[in-house]
């Protein structure tokens, strides 16, 4: 496990979209850095959310009151 701050998690999400596609290597991210960045600062995010990743689950948490 490797964790890799930085940049709003655009650079964990970059060396997941660099790494070998062996089935091993998986992100964890929230939309921040995969559907916001991208939409709010194009010229920033070094991939395409929408060709260099595929979905594997969508997970919702819904706080108590």
């Amino acid at each position: 496990m490797l964790n890799k701050p930085g940049a709003g998690s655009t650079l964990g999400a970059d060396a997941v979209v660099k790494s070998k596609k062996n089935g091993y290597t998986l992100l964890y991210a929230t939309a921040s850095s995969v559907v916001y960045t991208k939409a709010l600062n194009p010229e920033v995010v070094p991939f395409d959310p929408t060709k260099d990743l595929e979905p594997l689950v969508f997970t919702v948490f819904f706080p108590k009151r």
